[in-house]
């Protein structure tokens, strides 16, 4: 009765997010920002609340740090809706500067509390700025390569890889899962779960991106070329599940080291936001960074 009760609450939270979040993403722009931002004070707070349980002189930071993630967000939306690049990094490097001097002039302070801050505000506010902001990159586009106004379809890409990869990756793992991938951290997950999750979240992420032409290869006549892009999409689309996977196992191995269940309660079922967001933060990021190295070549 417990399991089917949980199932409930976790089911009714997860349709309330996504009456949210799919509307944040489709009209983008502040509602999406607004939307991002509250996730990323939050999420902030979660982690610095964390690291309270064993270093006391965090009281007063948990109220600060999540500030700094916070801007950052904005910085980074600023920085690539409006041309201001300039910009980007300055709240979280004022984040971490005041973090140091908060290790310097706090009276007992010591070096995990501020390695605490800096680890809060990175995975926070840097790599979710990261993760987000994808919302707002441009697609890839060659000449006279025509497409449909379709907002943050990188984001759309990225997410399904992200939902699909835990998706099969918990089926699979459920129904065909013998050998433990890292039963210390995760005792649940198998090699099996991992394998699917993989193979088949990048499969899905790679026909969502043909669909949703996040790559030009509409514009490529030669077949050959056609089916290389297609590939090549492919192998990115395993590196963003791949590390889908090890995001979720990240934030496990923190919540084990600080002996806590859930980052947090926000999502009845779920957790919190770092529960719920986790996997999407360092794959978001990566995939961010893949985008600029792109971008450079173009």
């Amino acid at each position: 009765m417990k399991n089917k009760k949980d199932l409930l609450v976790r089911t009714i939270t997860g349709f309330c997010l996504m009456l949210v979040l799919l509307p944040s993403v489709y009209f983008g722009g502040l509602y999406f920002l607004i939307v991002s931002i509250i996730l990323s004070v939050i999420g902030t707070y979660e982690l610095m609340n964390m690291f309270y349980k064993k270093h006391n002189n965090l009281k007063t930071m948990r109220y600060i740090m999540p500030i700094f993630s916070g801007l950052t967000v904005v910085s980074f939306y600023c920085g690539i809706n409006y041309s201001m690049n300039s910009i980007m990094f300055i709240p979280y490097i004022i984040g971490i500067i005041f973090a140091m001097a908060f290790g310097i002039f706090k009276d007992g302070a010591e070096s995990n509390d501020i390695l605490s801050c800096i680890t809060s505000i990175t995975y926070g506010g840097l790599l979710l700025a990261c993760a987000v902001s994808v919302e707002y990159l441009p697609i890839i586009k060659n000449e006279g390569y025509e497409v449909a106004h379709i907002t943050g379809r990188l984001f759309i890409y990225l997410y399904s890889i992200v939902a699909c990869t835990d998706m099969f990756a918990y089926l699979f793992g459920c129904k065909f899962g013998k050998h433990r991938l890292c039963e210390k951290i995760s005792p649940k997950k198998s090699v099996e779960g991992a394998v699917a999750g993989l193979v088949l979240g990048s499969f899905v992420g790679t026909i969502l991106g043909v669909v949703l032409k996040v790559v030009p290869i509409y514009a490529i006549e030669n077949m050959t070329n056609k089916v290389l892009m297609i590939i090549l999409l492919y192998i990115v689309s395993m590196i963003i599940s791949a590390t889908v996977q090890i995001g979720d196992l990240v934030a496990s191995k923190l919540k084990r080291s600080y002996e806590i269940k859930d980052y947090g309660f926000i999502f009845p079922g779920h957790g919190g936001v770092m529960d719920r967001f986790d996997s999407l933060i360092f794959s978001g990021a990566l995939f961010f960074v893949i985008m600029q190295i792109v971008y450079l070549f173009l």
